[in-house]
């Protein structure tokens, strides 16, 4: 049995069955590679260790990864968190992942470039000359800064 270990890294704020909301860390996700869920409905898939805010600590669990089907039908890891309302799936954990790295290179973008005026970014069109002529990455509009320009022009 090989088991796939992927550090996740991820926080995630979830409600309480009284509406209280607690922020979850999410560190590491084991899964038991080749498997087929199929086969596997209602048997352990993995783990995944957590940090969980309980009477103001933070445990560091470690929860069974359980095959289930889903409300679309579909098979899917899932697992329960103590007094949490809802199980948490494997693939709430890779939107969530998804989003985080979206998320991170939307701040790179908005550190690095100007917006433009239909909400995307204007970059460098050529690496070697970064000031002389940008564009939008969503709309293309172009914008040309003739003082950085490579090419002089005759006198």
């Amino acid at each position: 049995m090989v088991i796939e270990v992927k550090s996740l890294q991820l926080n995630e704020n979830l409600f309480l069955i009284d509406g209280e909301m607690i922020n979850v860390f999410y560190k590491e996700l084991r899964l038991i590679e080749n498997i087929n869920r199929e086969n596997n409905h209602g048997k352990i898939e993995g783990y995944i260790d957590i940090v969980y805010p309980f009477a103001g600590l933070n445990l560091q669990m470690t929860f069974e990864i359980y095959t289930e089907e889903n409300e679309e039908g579909d098979l899917d890891g899932v697992f329960k968190i103590p007094f949490v309302e809802n199980k948490i799936s494997l693939s709430d954990i890779y939107l969530l992942q998804h989003m985080e790295e979206t998320y991170r290179f939307t701040d790179q973008l908005e550190s690095e470039y100007e917006k433009c005026l239909c909400g995307g970014y204007m970059m460098p069109m050529y690496e070697e000359f970064p000031d002389w002529i940008t564009f939008c990455n969503r709309c293309d509009s172009r914008s040309e800064n003739t003082f950085a320009s490579p090419i002089k022009e005759p006198c």
